[in-house]
């Protein structure tokens, strides 16, 4: 199966390549809205099975022509009404101090951020620090240098 995935393949499942303990944590978490949505999503693929199984072909043009332009229509990453944001999520162990000489590196860099959360917090396990900051040439300095001093970082 990898030898055929194409290049979008990769992009379309860069969640897999991310802490696991996170994406646990961030389902069970938001367990009934995400059952909701996955309901829908359900339901929406019952959709596309029946036009394939019933050879459809302008059903499925409509289909896909809709989600074109709906696409088309969302604002670009860097304008729009919502502000964008530049996520880092960063590996951390359990010990006192961490999140401060993770910070440090970034004040080091002159790299500023603008949120930073801790999505693990159970003793003697490895934490995620959630890092936002203003543009992606910081989110990438971030990455940069956090790796250097070697840290794990992903970008989802």
């Amino acid at each position: 199966m990898s030898q055929l995935a194409a290049g979008g393949f990769r992009d379309i499942t860069r969640i897999a390549s991310s802490s696991p303990t996170m994406w646990r944590d961030i389902l069970l978490h938001n367990k009934e809205s995400i059952l909701m949505l996955l309901d829908k999503w359900s339901k929406e693929m019952e959709k596309v099975q029946t036009m394939l199984e019933q050879e459809n072909a302008d059903a499925i043009f409509d289909y896909f022509q809709t989600a074109k332009a709906f696409r088309e229509g969302l604002p670009p990453r860097e304008k729009g009404a919502i502000p964008s944001f530049y996520d880092l999520f960063v590996d951390i162990p359990d010990h006192p101090g961490v999140i401060s000489d993770v910070t440090s590196i970034l004040a080091e860099h002159e790299i500023s951020l603008t949120n930073i959360r801790i999505l693990e917090t159970r003793e003697d396990i490895m934490g995620v620090l959630s890092i936002s900051f203003r543009s992606e040439e910081d989110r990438q300095r971030a990455k940069k240098h956090l790796e250097q001093a070697m840290y794990e970082t992903y970008i989802l």
